[in-house]
């Protein structure tokens, strides 16, 4: 497929081109509209064959974007009015010679839907979600790649009190169409949900990305630091009870989103991201990776000497001391491989 380049393309030849928008490729369709500097086009995902409603191109980037910009602020001061305060669905697209902007007020849509398409759409009208699960799930044997069958099937599985289930199906989703708003919104709303606080991380960056004006999954991102907080505690606990390799598990999760959240503002989390990563270190090198525990140990004690918090880096020298007892050879070779120098004498003082 020859990929769009306004420079080299007339505008009847816009159709059939492709174009990449986030990793995504798509097969533009009919011209259905055309303005003052735009021509307007059905969308299609070369992957699930479904369309994402129109792709408005400009041939000038400036007078693209001066549109795109009062549009934004129409539609957003409209929503304003009527107390919704949403702003719409318009995500920029940079194309070589000029810009386009995707408008997915419909989203994905398959123009001529099966029959067990609408039936399960009937069922979901009705709440009946276990029929419009099984229905959907047979769809989606012979059309893995059906991402309306995928968003549908996971809003049934998530009122039926599966968010995870629902998640997985959303992240197959995403995969698919990774530009569609409300599959974006639902993947971080189910794995909220779900308390998977790595994922809403990851989901949130992912709208933010397309759509800097969309603040709809602020609430899901402002329970982060209260999930990973709570994965620590839990993590705390099942070791307390001698279930050493779930409470690394668990522990790891909470570790994993300090991490994401760090990347705004490291600041905010370092010292309860250090508390993980010791507790990683104990719990990992308690189950007998010693080298697995050494990194985050070391992690811990840089973090602790920032801040001071001799509560931290007390005990974290202490496990570091007595894994090398433990493995005087490995753990010395692990801690010379991380820091590029010998192991400090005062590693091998008794604790």
């Amino acid at each position: 497929m020859e990929i769009l380049d306004v420079r080299e393309h007339d505008p009847e030849e816009y159709e059939g081109k492709g174009i990449n928008i986030h990793g995504c490729l798509y097969r533009i369709g009919p011209q259905i509209g055309a303005g003052h500097s735009k021509i307007v086009h059905v969308l299609r995902n070369a992957r699930s064959g479904l369309h994402l409603n129109a792709l408005a191109i400009y041939r000038d980037s400036d007078s693209g974007r001066q549109e795109l910009g009062r549009e934004l602020a129409f539609k957003a001061l409209d929503d304003l009015i009527e107390g919704q305060g949403v702003v719409p669905s318009l995500m920029e697209v940079d194309l070589p010679g000029g810009v386009a902007y995707v408008q997915d007020y419909i989203g994905p849509y398959e123009p001529a839907p099966s029959q067990d398409i609408m039936a399960a759409e009937r069922l979901m009208a009705a709440g009946e979600w276990i029929g419009a699960i099984d229905v959907y799930s047979r769809v989606l044997e012979t059309q893995p790649d059906h991402t309306v069958a995928l968003f549908n099937c996971a809003s049934a599985l998530n009122s039926t009190g599966h968010p995870e289930q629902a998640a997985h199906l959303m992240a197959r989703a995403i995969d698919i169409e990774p530009n569609y708003r409300a599959y974006l919104h639902d993947y971080v709303k189910y794995c909220s949900a779900a308390e998977r606080p790595t994922q809403v991380m990851d989901g949130w960056r992912a709208i933010t990305e397309r759509y800097p004006h969309d603040t709809s999954c602020q609430l899901y991102v402002d329970k982060v630091p209260q999930q990973a907080a709570a994965l620590h505690n839990r993590g705390v606990q099942l070791a307390a009870e001698g279930h050493w390799n779930e409470a690394v598990a668990l522990t790891d999760r909470a570790i994993e989103s300090y991490v994401r959240l760090a990347e705004f503002d490291h600041k905010k989390v370092d010292q309860e991201l250090a508390e993980s990563l010791l507790n990683y270190g104990v719990f990992t090198t308690a189950i007998g990776n010693l080298i697995g525990g050494v990194q985050p140990l070391l992690q811990t004690m840089r973090i602790a000497h920032e801040y001071g918090r001799h509560d931290l880096y007390d005990p974290a020298a202490h496990a570091m001391r007595q894994a090398l007892a433990r493995d005087r050879q490995t753990v010395e070779q692990e801690l010379e491989r991380l820091t590029g120098g010998p192991v400090p004498l005062w590693f091998s003082k008794p604790s």
